[in-house]
């Protein structure tokens, strides 16, 4: 859906390292999953498979 645009969290600010930096998008997108699925009531991961 390329026009759903959702916001979760304050905006995110990469430092200049590459591995810093992803690390970081890694863990900001973690966050935001794991708050999306508390909202939505459900598990941030499938389990049991």
């Amino acid at each position: 859906r390329p026009r759903l645009h959702v916001h979760v969290g304050a905006p995110l600010h990469l430092p200049p390292e590459v591995g810093a930096a992803t690390a970081t998008a890694r863990e900001a997108v973690t966050a935001a999953w794991r708050t999306a699925a508390h909202h939505l009531g459900e598990p941030a991961a499938l389990t049991g498979r």
